[in-house]
């Protein structure tokens, strides 16, 4: 049996006879070999007693070496048993020499086994190289290792400096020039293509090109690369507070110019534009301008205003001159007062006369009235129907019955008159029951009544109505339980009538207005069949055919209406809407089919519906009617070509009414007549301008 098992039995034997390799009973735990043995000795050096063990030998106890076993026989110990000795040492992990090292020795690194590399051969070590530059080492007893030494690192040299088989491979440096840095490379021991820009020749880029620290010089006339934009010293308009070219162009920078600031021009009052803005002779006063005003702006002055009143104001009609604005017209006003400043007082009023009430016919409206060149007649109307009349003289303010006798038309009102120039013919109308569609001629001169002939007459109506050409009567709308589009033209020579035409007609109307103008009768506006009209038509007697008037600028649709011919417009003022009572009007001219510039209405009179109107030969003079506030006593006359308006004198005047006539003598107005709805009036007033 090997030694160690021998000593490992033995004691597994002591302990199982219930012996102790250290010691008999009392001992304690852990009491040493040596302890026990000087306890025998004590007890009696060489005497056992029989059947006890006791350790023996003189050996080390270190690593694998121990002590035996000896056993008492008798009472004498035994021989020494399973005691392991030193022994020299091997190769094999074991401490033979029980020295306490294990495979300890002689060789270079102090151990008992054969080095796998000799200690200083050289190596490659563990330094990021591979060059074998390093030598092997003691790492333990029987152990060796490669040295770290320094790692060889690549240079650029042409040479494999860290023995990989590449020369200078992936080598790299900064490198710069005056322009920059850059990368350079190594090849073959030598620094080369390095990427730093090169100066280069300057050119007009914004770029340091020749990287000197300065971008864009060169040789143009300011030292810059780039082209100029102004040649240096060529004239300019600097910053000097004019707009004139008298300054020079300068250098700004190398490349850049600016135009010098030179001595600012001013401008003068000379008629020159000194500070050359175009504008000549501007300035600071309250014109914008450099020289004095002669009349300062604000300044009372008469300008072209209708009147004489110095009640305008000079305004600026330029920078240096001014001008007497055209303020409201001041227009005359029946107040005695110089209303317009021209030294008369209330010269457009005129003045009224009253017409006689004796003899006069009894009190009426709706009537007509025409003038024979030195009488009046009124007829029919009344304050319900009649059928009697009146001629007025206004030389003698006198009055004569017209002849009643059986020829005398019907009582009517509604009804036209025309004067032929011998005659006036009586047509239509209503008698109170029904329309007529009769009438007569009446000769004033000899009281003679002629009755029409019926035959080819147009139906029966009233609300139409007649103008008379200088060979015939015209005869055009109104109403017979509807309104009309029909008419007639009756030639009292041959006592025969012809019919207008109805191709082309205006629509059906009644209370329209119609005028003749020498070549054509024109009809305008009225009540329809479906509502107030803007419309009308020119009727060519020649022709006997319509053309329809222009709508574009036509006064708004209205009837009750006036209109007169001037001789070679037609002016319509006033009328109704049945909510508006108009106090407008407009100016038509069959020439041009055009409606002209609408009637002023500064000054006008107040809106009315049912005044009459007259044709002086250069004004229209309008009087009375109905207005937002009732019944009017007032009126106007109207001058087309200056489009002005002027009151009226209301001293004097007839009383509040409509329903009235009024004709034109040459010289006078004659207004006779009409109602206020608690009043039918026999009374009239001449108005003389």
């Amino acid at each position: 049996m090997p030694r160690h098992r021998l000593s490992l039995f033995l004691i597994g034997a002591l302990v199982g006879c219930g012996g102790s390799a250290g010691g008999g009973e009392g001992e304690s735990e852990g009491e040493s070999e040596a302890e026990a043995e000087a306890e025998a000795e004590a007890e009696g050096e060489g005497a056992c007693e029989e059947g006890t063990n006791q350790a023996c030998g003189s050996g080390p106890k270190d690593g694998p070496c121990r002590h035996g076993i000896q056993t008492c026989t008798g009472i004498t110990w035994g021989p020494c048993e399973g005691e392991v000795l030193p022994e020299a040492e091997a190769c094999d992990n074991v401490d033979n020499d029980c020295d306490d090292t294990t495979d300890n020795g002689d060789n270079a690194c102090g151990g008992v086994c054969t080095l796998s590399n000799a200690m200083g051969a050289p190596c490659d070590g563990p330094d990021a190289d591979l060059c074998t530059d390093d030598v092997y080492e003691c790492s333990g007893l029987n152990t060796t290792s490669c040295s770290s030494g320094t790692a060889n690192q690549e240079a650029c040299n042409a040479a494999d400096d860290d023995c990989d088989g590449n020369t200078d491979e992936a080598l790299t440096r900064a490198c710069s020039t005056t322009c920059g840095g850059g990368v350079e490379t190594c090849t073959l021991g030598t620094w080369v293509n390095c990427t730093a820009p090169l100066p280069d020749l300057e050119v007009c880029d914004n770029v340091d090109n020749d990287c000197n620290g300065t971008t864009d010089e060169g040789t143009n006339d300011c030292g810059g690369a780039c082209p100029l934009s102004n040649v240096i010293g060529a004239p300019c308009d600097g910053n000097d507070g004019d707009a004139c070219p008298d300054d020079t162009y300068e250098c700004a920078s190398l490349n850049t110019t600016r135009c010098s600031s030179g001595t600012t021009n001013n401008e003068a009052c000379d008629s020159m534009d000194n500070d050359c803005d175009g504008t000549t002779d501007e300035g600071s006063n309250i014109c914008g301008g450099a020289c004095p005003l002669s009349d300062p702006p604000g300044s009372l002055c008469e300008g072209p205003d209708g009147d004489l009143c110095v009640d305008d104001v000079y305004g600026c009609a330029g920078l240096n001159s001014t001008v007497c604005g055209t303020g409201a017209t001041n227009t005359e006003s029946c107040n005695q007062l110089d209303d317009d400043c021209d030294g008369t007082t209330d010269e457009c009023c005129g003045t009224w006369t009253t017409t006689n009430v004796n003899g006069a016919p009894s009190e009426r409206a709706y009537h007509p009235a025409v003038w024979t060149g030195s009488e009046m007649i009124v007829w029919g109307g009344g304050a319900w129907c009649d059928n009697t009349g009146g001629q007025y003289n206004p030389g003698s303010d006198s009055w004569i019955d017209t002849t009643l006798v059986p020829e005398t038309p019907t009582a009517r009102w509604g009804h036209t008159a025309v004067w032929t120039g011998t005659e006036m013919i009586i047509w239509g109308g209503d008698d109170c029951s029904q329309r007529l569609g009769d009438g007569s001629r009446y000769n004033p001169v000899t009281g003679v009544w002629t009755v029409m002939n019926s035959t080819g007459a147009p139906p029966v109506r009233h609300n139409h109505t007649a103008v008379w050409t200088g060979t015939e009567m015209i005869v055009w709308g109104g109403w017979d339980n509807t309104e009309l589009y029909t008419g007639g033209r009756y030639d009292p020579v041959a006592d025969g009538w012809t019919d207008t035409a109805t191709l082309g007609a205006p629509a059906a109307r009644e209370y329209h207005t119609a005028v003749w103008t020498g070549s054509e009768m024109i009809v305008w506006a009225g009540r329809g069949v479906t509502g107030l009209l803007q419309t009308g038509a020119r009727y060519n007697t020649t022709t006997n055919t319509w053309t329809s008037t222009a709508l574009l600028g036509a006064p708004d649709t209205r009837y009750h209406h006036r209109a007169v011919w001037t001789g070679s417009e037609m002016i319509v003022w006033g009328g109704t809407d049945d909510s508006i009572r108009f106090g407008t009007g407009g100016r038509y001219n069959p020439a041009t089919n055009t409606w002209g510039t609408p009637t002023a209405v500064l000054g006008a009179p107040e809106g009315r519906y049912r005044p009459t109107a007259v044709w002086t030969g250069s004004e229209m003079v309008v009087w009375g009617g109905y207005g937002d506030g009732g019944f009017l006593g007032t009126g106007g006359r109207y001058d087309p070509a200056a489009n002005t308006w002027c009151e009226l004198a209301a001293m004097d005047a007839p009383s509040l009414r409509e329903g009235h006539s009024a004709v034109w003598t040459g010289a006078q107005m004659i207004v006779w007549g009409g109602v206020d709805w608690s009043t039918w009036f026999l009374t009239g007033s001449r108005w003389t301008p």
